[in-house]
């Protein structure tokens, strides 16, 4: 049961990053864009300050993705412990 639970936390994380990372992408791609007619200093100022805040991001995304990994790991080890629980429990029968 619980780790059932976390399995599907574990999976709305991962597809919720992957939905970010995709996000980011396409508004890297607009960024970039606006480079090519935003010319002078506003313009590479806005796709600096972009670039800055991007690499942020994506810490933040391989910091979240990680912790879905934690959890994908959490999962395995309350379904071992299940098991050692329900194997001591038969012994003591």
């Amino acid at each position: 049961m619980y780790e059932s639970n976390v399995r599907r936390r574990a999976a709305d994380l991962s597809r919720e990053v992957q939905c970010a990372k995709n996000e980011r992408k396409k508004v890297s791609a607009q960024v970039e864009e606006s480079g090519r007619w935003w010319k002078g200093e506003g313009g590479g100022a806005f796709v600096q300050a972009y670039r800055d805040i991007d690499r942020d991001a994506g810490k933040s995304l391989l910091y979240a993705q990680r912790a879905a990994d934690g959890l994908y790991r959490l999962e395995g080890l309350i379904r071992r412990a299940e098991q050692e629980r329900k194997n001591k429990a038969e012994k003591n029968l």
